[in-house]
């Protein structure tokens, strides 16, 4: 286990743990550590991850049209493997825990370092950040003003003039 991912580990280990208090969930240190232990393997694996129907098939008509796709996210180092296991077809993973620093600085080092132009985010905060990017909000309960199937909208249609 590298550094990066004991370090890693730990900050999981203190999610779940203000989790459970927040819940008042009373359990012991030796339960939590194995119900921890159990959930820390389980969450960075494909099977407790959801891909939604539109996404392979935008991905492969990016692909067809020549574009790079840059997978960006507040997450951890096990990020490109997982990504990996989905079978998401993508040219570079970049996470927080790796490149330290979080949305929105992590999109700017994305555009600086990838020349990437346009975002598609889940959250307004953290994802609408403007800096050079074309940023589109992706929410699938169809709040207005949000994307809510890629499929259903000329954003990725428009694609075919950027990417890097």
């Amino acid at each position: 286990v590298s550094t990066q991912s004991t370090g890693c580990h730990q900050w999981w280990r203190g999610v779940v743990r203000d989790c459970f208090l927040s819940a008042r969930l009373d359990i012991r240190d030796y339960q939590f550590g194995f119900i921890f232990e159990d959930l820390f393997r389980q969450f960075r694996t494909a099977q407790c991850w959801e891909v939604y129907p539109e996404v392979g098939e935008v991905l492969k008509e990016l692909r067809a049209r020549g574009l790079g796709v840059v997978v960006t996210s507040d997450f951890d180092d096990g990020l490109a493997s997982l990504v990996r296991d989905l079978d998401l077809r993508v040219d570079c993973v970049v996470d927080s825990y790796t490149e330290g620093v979080t949305k929105p600085e992590l999109l700017r080092v994305v555009r600086e370092r990838y020349g990437v132009v346009m975002h598609v985010g889940d959250s307004r905060r953290r994802d609408g950040t403007g800096d050079g990017l074309v940023t589109h909000l992706l929410d699938r309960t169809g709040k207005k003003g949000a994307i809510r199937d890629l499929r259903k909208t000329d954003h990725v249609a428009k694609l075919s003039l950027v990417g890097y």
